[in-house]
C-alpha cells in the first residue's frame, strides 16, 4: 500500500514469498506494430497517467517523453519546469522491441529492475504487446507491496494504452 506521502507499506498478512522475478502483460491492439510502437513512445505523454507513481511530488507533470536511442532518457518533466528521469534507453529496435532499465524516482525505491516491450505483429494488422517488467531479487513484506503496487500501475497503464491505440486505429498516429 502507498500512503498519501508516498511511503510504501506492508500490510499484516502480506504474502512474502513467492514473488515473481518478472511481471508480464500482454495486450493486443488494432495497429500495426509500427503504429503501436509509434503510439507508445511518441505518445507516452498523451496515455500515460500523472497518478502512475509512488512519489506524490512526481504526480503533476507537464510532459512524459522518451528519447529514441540507446542511453535516451526515459523522463517527465514536471510543472515547475524540472525533468524526473524514470529509465534509460537499454535496446531501441523500432518497431520491434524497446528495453529500459527502469529507475523510478521513488523515494521508497527497492530497485527498479528492467522494462521490456515487445510488438509482434498478427495476421489481421494488429499487434500483441508483451510487457516484462523484471524485477529485483525481493523477499520480505514490503518487496511484496512493492511488486502488487506495480501489478495494479502496469494493469492500469496498459489498459490507457490499449484505449489510447483503440481510438488511434482509424486516425494513425502520426510519423515523427
Amino acid at each position: 500500500m502507498i500512503t498519501e506521502d508516498g511511503q510504501l507499506h506492508a500490510h499484516e498478512g502480506m504474502a512474502v514469498r513467492p514473488l515473481p522475478e518478472v511481471l508480464r502483460k500482454v495486450l493486443l491492439v488494432p495497429l500495426t506494430p509500427d503504429q503501436a510502437f509509434n503510439c507508445f513512445v511518441e505518445h507516452v505523454h498523451e496515455w500515460w497517467s500523472p497518478g502512475a507513481t509512488a512519489d506524490p511530488e512526481l504526480r503533476t507533470w507537464r510532459d512524459m517523453r522518451i528519447e529514441g536511442k540507446v542511453g535516451g532518457r526515459w523522463f517527465q518533466v514536471s510543472a515547475d519546469g524540472a525533468t524526473h528521469k524514470w529509465g534509460s534507453v537499454l535496446e531501441w529496435s523500432p518497431p520491434s522491441r524497446l528495453a529500459v532499465a527502469w529507475e523510478v524516482p521513488w523515494r521508497t525505491v527497492i530497485g527498479g529492475g528492467e522494462l521490456e516491450l515487445t510488438f509482434f505483429g498478427t495476421k489481421r494488422g494488429q499487434s500483441r504487446i508483451v510487457l516484462e517488467h523484471r524485477l529485483p531479487i525481493l523477499e520480505d513484506q514490503l518487496a511484496a507491496a512493492y511488486v502488487s503496487v506495480l501489478d495494479k500501475g502496469w494493469t492500469g497503464l496498459m489498459l490507457r494504452y490499449s484505449r489510447f491505440c483503440g481510438r488511434r486505429a482509424h486516425a494513425h498516429c502520426p510519423e515523427k
